[in-house]
């Protein structure tokens, strides 16, 4: 239940910022023309934080957003959207649902690569939460 409830979370949040599609993990889509992101939850392992069994666990991970841009185009806006997700993610921030809250540890972008017919940037956005 926990990792339901950290992935809701951060799509939760990711779902506030105007102006873009999302390619929602395991949903149907139809790409735009455009920029558009596409977000994957990566969770880790979970780990127990003491020696007991009734101790809590720590949940960490990655969400995985992906701007995708068409190929050929100039590396402007999903460059621009890039940062725009990262901003909405900064270190520190803490996000509670359902009891839970998840820190974001670091918000990164990755090398950009093409992908098909799209030019993709890819966006770590670390994540810790306890339960």
């Amino acid at each position: 239940m926990s990792q339901a409830t950290i992935s809701a979370a951060l799509s939760a949040r990711l779902n506030t910022l105007a102006g873009y599609q999302v390619q929602w993990e395991n949903s149907p889509f139809t790409p735009p023309s455009g920029v558009y992101l596409a977000e994957s939850f990566l969770p880790a392992a979970t780990l127990a934080v003491g020696i007991s069994n009734a101790s809590s666990d720590e949940y960490g991970g990655i969400y995985q957003v992906s701007v995708m841009a068409p190929k050929g185009a100039t590396k402007g806006p999903p460059r621009v959207a890039a940062d725009a997700v990262l901003a909405l993610f900064p270190r520190g921030l803490q996000l509670t649902r359902s009891g839970i809250t998840v820190t974001i540890l670091r918000a990164s972008m990755g090398p950009a690569l093409m992908d098909g017919d799209r030019y993709a940037v890819p966006l770590s956005i670390e994540y810790r939460a306890f339960a």
